[in-house]
């Protein structure tokens, strides 16, 4: 999934402007439209993101936002984030089969 653009691992100690661009970076590789399908709105309200705030905050205001997809990340067990957008019925599958493979995908604000 790395290697195809359809998920990022991000370390912990990242800055918001890396969060947003890869975000951004995962909706384009999934071939999704902000204003379509995520937000209704034109694009990513930027504003609405405080550098002071961490990655939890983040998560959970996109997912907030989102209708039909979220951004889910999986717990790989070391000192990274993995992140993904998935659809609400590929996130409930997902989470099935991480559960037969001993893993978490959970949204992301939750890991």
């Amino acid at each position: 999934m790395l290697s195809t653009g359809r998920a990022v691992e991000l370390s912990l100690k990242f800055e918001l402007e890396d969060f947003l661009y890869n975000v951004q970076k995962l909706i384009h590789n999934k071939n999704l439209s902000t204003d379509e399908n995520l937000t209704g709105d034109v694009s990513i309200d930027t504003s609405a993101f405080d550098d002071s705030q961490c990655i939890g905050d983040w998560c959970a205001h996109l997912n907030s936002t989102w209708k039909k997809y979220k951004l889910v990340g999986m717990d790989i067990g070391t000192d990274s984030l993995v992140l993904m957008v998935l659809s609400n019925e590929e996130f409930k599958r997902a989470q099935e089969l991480a559960k037969e493979l001993l893993h978490r995908i959970d949204v992301a604000e939750r890991l």
